[in-house]
């Protein structure tokens, strides 16, 4: 409840306002929170702690083998490493979805936001996830998402109901509005940014040229 008490005291700032009479309102919000653990380290959980250990490496003595137990050898360490590979892919794939930073598979991000995507998914991270349903329609057993924020922040250094407050104070800006991609802000960032029209003030050379015509001879 005070998740859900902070989230509709700053679903306002959207003109989003709380409904006290359940035979009314027109959206019906469903909150998921938690965290997220570090990535596990498959290698680790299997006891594997280099390629050595797989029986991959160049200078593995095989001599012993005949040719059939050699590739029985290759194939279980090779299956060992692709089972690794493919447990750490599908916990990144779920956090990225859960956290919505799913545009870390886009292929036209550049190597460094890569990286700051995945250093973000494989850290501790509080969450908050908001679907707001047409209420009407649920009535009626129709489920119809209306719209969806995810929304997280580093679990460093603060406790979850200090971090509740911080979250949605900066989710509020997003709540119900369509925004493509990751936007990142801070929780003291008070300020917005408003384009008007360009007005040109002045021209680069045009003072200069006024004071030199002014000048005695």
């Amino acid at each position: 409840m005070e998740i859900a008490e902070n989230v509709a005291a700053n679903l306002r700032r959207q003109n989003f306002y709380s409904e006290p009479d359940p035979e009314k309102g027109d959206i019906l919000l469903m909150i998921s929170y938690g965290a997220t653990d570090y990535d596990p380290d498959f290698m680790e959980l299997m006891s594997v702690d280099s390629l050595d250990d797989l029986g991959l490496d160049s200078g593995t003595d095989t001599s012993e083998f005949d040719e059939f137990e050699a590739e029985a050898a290759f194939a279980a360490a090779f299956s060992s490493m692709q089972a690794i590979n493919e447990g750490q892919q599908m916990g990144i794939v779920f956090k990225s979805k859960l956290l919505g930073m799913e545009e870390l598979f886009d292929d036209r991000l550049m190597e460094h936001q890569v990286y700051q995507l995945r250093d973000m998914i494989s850290e501790e991270r509080y969450f908050i996830f908001l679907i707001a349903f047409d209420l009407p329609a649920y009535r009626k057993g129709e489920k119809n998402a209306l719209w969806t924020t995810r929304y997280s922040m580093r679990t460093i250094g603060q406790p979850f109901d200090q971090a509740i407050a911080e979250l949605n104070t900066v989710a509020s800006h997003y709540f119900g509005k369509n925004i493509e991609g990751l936007n990142s802000r801070r929780s003291t960032d008070d300020f917005e940014v408003q384009v008007g029209e360009i007005e040109v003030i002045g021209l680069e050379g045009e003072s200069t040229n006024e004071t030199r015509e002014s000048e005695p001879n």
